[in-house]
Formats: structure tokens, sequence, C-alpha cells
């Protein structure tokens, strides 16, 4: 750096501190935003389970119904669905 201008020192540095700056001043910033995307998947996702035609319940004229915003995120990591000898979920009263 014997040979480099002063100046061209001096710009360099300075963006080097301005780029650490900027890093430290935004990366909060990301997580907030991403968190709030999700919120809004999620939230539209509840929609469409609720507005779903075939997950309405003729017996107790029910629609879907969203009560944890969770399990619409775990239903995509279900692997295996056990069932009885003829074939039918039961349920755990």
């Amino acid at each position: 750096f014997a040979h480099v201008d002063t100046s061209l020192r001096t710009r360099t540095l300075d963006f080097i501190t301005a780029a650490g700056r900027f890093f430290l001043l935004t990366y909060q910033f990301i997580p907030v935003s991403l968190y709030v995307s999700i919120s809004v998947v999620n939230t539209i996702n509840a929609y469409f389970v609720t507005q779903d035609r075939g997950l309405y319940d003729e017996s107790q004229d029910e629609p879907g119904r969203v009560r944890s915003m969770a399990l619409l995120e775990a239903l995509g990591s279900v692997s295996h669905v056990f069932s009885d000898k003829t074939g039918t979920l039961t349920s755990n009263h």
C-alpha cells in the first residue's frame, strides 16, 4: 500500500466503514420482515382452509376451522397416518 494514493486509501476505508455501519443497522430488519411475511402467509392459508368445501362437515353443518397457525405448517411434514382395520380414523375424546 506504499504506492497507493492517500485519497484512495481514505475512500476505501470510508467505504468499508459505511458498509459495516449499514450491516449493523439493518441486520435486524430482515428477520422481522420475514416473520411478518410468514404470518401473512399463515393467515391466508387459514382463510383457504375455512373456505375449502372439501373440509365441510355436513353432519355437523360446520366448515373447517383453524385453531392454530402452527398446525398448518406441521401438516406438511406428516408422513404416516394411522387407522384401524376398516380404514377409518379414530379420535381420542
